[in-house]
């Protein structure tokens, strides 16, 4: 799958080379990054890849980039191949059913909508469906495959009746701690803003292949054990912290606010007296939550979205773990890397949590319950399972379980919460979901 270049592990026989995916160190490494990866191995952290089995550390972040430039699935795999005569790509189109000949339950085309106008593709040997960990299971539904009694409810025949998006997992986690930075480079000043970063110099840095832009902004990545975790073995942790280069007071342009929804006033009140100081902010993120969600119809019409429920700290173990790994990067602070930057824990309290003294852990509690962030890790609400077991939808070869001619090949069908981000898994489905297509229709 991947291409990778990265420095300090190169030799360690555990990264492709021959990959259509480009991985490598990020050109930029801000002197947060340096000192942050420093303290932490001061600390007890091992300074590891974490993509070749151990991952119990701390690392520089590996970025799906070439030369500082984002690779993504389009630039990786369609590029070379979209003039295929063999391929037609359809934009800006929106799947709204899958079609089936009931007598046999074998799926036989797709409807679906572009410029206002339904059209209907068929399929001479399979469908196969790679809309997401949401949309995946909503079209499933709207389809007549799902929990017959939900399909009923919104009176829909069910044509199969399987567990789909009874299950839902996320890598669920918090914005903060944020520190404030006193002896920072000069050389670096240009980290106060996006209008900064985003100048014709740094622009033209950018097209090179080096300066700031080049940045994923998440810059390291913390891997902790808590006491919380589910599962017993000490060498799998249960929270990633990714320190980012900067915080909200970052952003003006107001991209981030909408995207995570904060209120105006939490960015005027809190975030707004970091502009213009230099800080960076550490983001605690969940990868084995003990909370379980589920994905619903929220009605018949194939243009509404999905109903997402998860409570994501209904267990109180996820809010104690991400507390953990909020004290364990207070104490790598005060390793001397980090100390000879001259920072300081940024101690304002969070509207909200006055009431706590700051630094408890009650108010780290409420900090993690009114700051909290989703990182879109969706996964399971398509379970993939063997025979016989009652949450799979589909069958090891990604199958509709109960259907002929209908796979499903994206992070839907990850059963369980994986120990990584999802991006390096799509990929890994696509690959593999592409093999067993050929194998079965040789």
């Amino acid at each position: 799958i991947e291409h990778a270049n990265v420095k300090d592990f190169d030799e360690n026989g555990a990264h492709g080379k021959s990959g259509r995916v480009s991985v490598e160190d990020c050109p930029f490494r801000s002197e947060v990054a340096k000192a942050f990866v420093a303290s932490a191995a001061q600390s007890g952290y091992p300074y590891l890849d974490y993509n070749a089995g151990d991952i119990l550390g701390v690392s520089f972040l590996q970025a799906h980039s070439k030369k500082g430039h984002r690779v993504t699935a389009g630039t990786a795999y369609l590029k070379d191949v979209r003039h295929r005569p063999n391929l037609h790509i359809s934009t800006r189109s929106w799947a709204t059913q899958i079609l089936f000949n009931e007598d046999t339950k074998e799926a036989t085309g797709v409807r679906f909508t572009k410029n206002k106008r339904y059209h209907t593709v068929r399929a001479r040997r399979e469908v196969i469906l790679s809309a997401g960990a949401f949309e995946t299971p909503k079209l499933l539904m709207n389809s007549g495959i799902g929990p017959a009694a939900h399909l009923q409810q919104h009176g829909i025949r069910v044509l199969q009746d399987l567990p789909v998006g009874r299950r839902v997992y996320e890598h669920g986690g918090a914005f903060g701690p944020i520190f404030t930075m006193r002896n920072g480079s000069p050389a670096e000043q240009n980290l106060l803003s996006l209008e900064q970063v985003l100048t014709l110099d740094e622009y033209l840095r950018f097209r090179n292949g080096t300066g700031p832009a080049t940045s994923n902004s998440i810059e390291s990545l913390l891997y902790v054990k808590s006491p919380f975790a589910s599962d017993p073995d000490p060498d799998l942790p249960d929270v990633e912290v990714m320190q980012a280069c900067g915080s909200m007071s970052f952003d003006s342009s107001f991209a981030l606010r909408t995207a995570y929804r904060m209120p105006e006033a939490l960015i005027r009140d809190y975030y707004g007296p970091l502009v213009g100081v230099r800080n960076f902010m550490f983001l605690p993120m969940l990868m084995k939550t003990h909370t379980v969600g589920r994905v619903e119809l929220k009605s018949r019409n194939p243009f509404h979205h999905p109903v997402f429920h998860y409570q994501y700290f209904e267990d109180e173990r996820d809010v104690e773990a991400l507390v953990y790994s909020i004290r364990e990067v207070l104490r790598i602070a005060e390793a001397e890397p980090l100390q000879r930057l001259g920072i300081e824990l940024y101690n304002r309290p969070l509207p909200g949590c006055e009431e706590f003294e700051f630094n408890s852990d009650d108010y780290w509690r409420c900090h993690v319950r009114r700051q909290t962030a989703t990182f879109q890790h969706q996964v399971s609400t398509c379970s993939m399972g063997p025979v016989g077991d009652p949450d799979a939808v589909v069958d090891p070869r990604l199958r509709v379980r109960g259907i002929g001619r209908l796979r499903v090949a994206d992070v839907s069908i990850i059963p369980e919460p994986p120990s990584a981000h999802t991006c390096a898994m799509s990929y890994l489905i696509g690959e593999k979901a592409a093999d067993m297509i050929k194998e079965d229709n040789q």
